[in-house]
């Protein structure tokens, strides 16, 4: 599992970026999951691809890694990790090593036990369970590029229940043509950089409030079909307005 903070690259114009220095702009994803009246288990449990989980977002420190989130109901959290632990190995992996800590996470499987060696406090173990691989890899698509920001974030039950009903038009259908349109009902109560990603039975939706709304084929972000560069030109749909806005208004 890799860092959910990363950066990409959208091939804009040289000319764009003479207007400002924007960096870094910020895009973060939250997962709304799926709604209520479909089951998610029976969905993922139909996905080719299959994407461990721990529900940690982490810092790094010179003796480790500090926990800056735990996603809730994750394996993270049923272990009783709290923001501000400072991990310094988990299944005797050192954090301060940072390939094979990547190693180790990209091995880890649902259903795997994972150690968690902290600083200062008793060791937990946690079992790792498994999530919709979309989100992460949205996030994911973001590493090792420059001048963009990224998060992850499960969404609030509060917040995903303001926003889910604006989805969907009567029939229960995405609103693929006007769903960031249909957010800004919302007014200012959320950042006009969230991307949210919502899980249909056959298809899913990302929007972007004020500048942008996607539906694509479940079996398009599946199996072999899930690649960084089909999860860019995905993301990038419904950004590419607010991004090429951020160079040219920084």
């Amino acid at each position: 599992m890799k860092s959910l903070l990363s950066a990409l690259i959208l091939g804009l114009l040289p000319a764009m970026a003479q207007a400002g220095d924007p960096c870094p702009i910020s895009v973060n994803i939250r997962d709304l999951g799926a709604p209520d009246w479909l089951d998610r288990d029976a969905l993922l449990d139909q996905l080719q691809l299959q994407r461990s989980w721990i529900g940690i977002t982490y810092a790094h420190r010179d003796d480790g890694i500090e926990l800056t989130f735990i996603h809730p109901d994750s394996a993270a959290a049923i272990a009783g990790l709290k923001v501000g632990d400072r991990v310094s190995m988990i299944n005797e992996t050192p954090m301060t090593d940072d390939d094979r800590r990547n190693a180790m996470f990209d091995a880890l499987g649902p259903g795997d036990t994972i150690n968690f060696t902290r600083v200062d406090q008793p060791p937990v173990s946690a079992t790792v369970g498994y999530t919709d691989p979309v989100p992460i890899g949205l996030a994911n698509t973001f590493e090792e590029e420059d001048c963009r920001d990224a998060t992850l974030r499960m969404v609030p039950t509060t917040e995903r229940e303001a926003i889910l009903p604006l989805l969907f038009n009567e029939n229960r259908g995405f609103r693929c043509e006007d769903a960031h349109v249909a957010l800004q009902s919302l007014g200012e109560r959320y950042e006009i950089n969230e991307v949210y990603f919502v899980r249909g039975s056959r298809r899913i939706l990302l929007t972007m409030p004020y500048w942008g709304t996607a539906c694509v084929d479940v079996d398009a972000l599946d199996g072999e079909n899930y690649t960084a560069s089909q999860l860019r030109a995905t993301v990038y749909d419904v950004i590419n307005d607010y991004v090429q806005d951020r160079f040219e208004n920084p």
